[in-house]
């Protein structure tokens, strides 16, 4: 058995550099996937950064057309 070999108790699996065992992909991150795992969890960390920024600017746009909206039914409620 190698030196850096570890057991997961929830694969029941021994692996070769293990790092976690990640619940939310249901699976361990060991030698063989840790690039992939990075490069996934940067890629969730982008689309919540761009969710984020898309929701910011929906909702100002849609702040933006209460107000007018708003103050249209002021100006036409004092103008006539």
């Amino acid at each position: 058995m190698p030196e850096l070999t570890k057991h997961c108790r929830l694969c029941e699996r021994c692996f070769l550099s293990l790092d976690h065992h990640c619940l939310f992909l249901l699976t361990c991150v060991a030698r063989n996937n840790h690039r992939a795992f990075v490069f996934f969890m940067i890629e969730v960390m982008t689309a919540n950064v761009l969710f984020v920024r898309a929701a910011v600017s929906c909702e100002l746009k849609l702040q933006f057309a209460f107000f007018y909206l708003f103050f249209l039914c002021f100006f036409f409620n004092f103008s006539s």
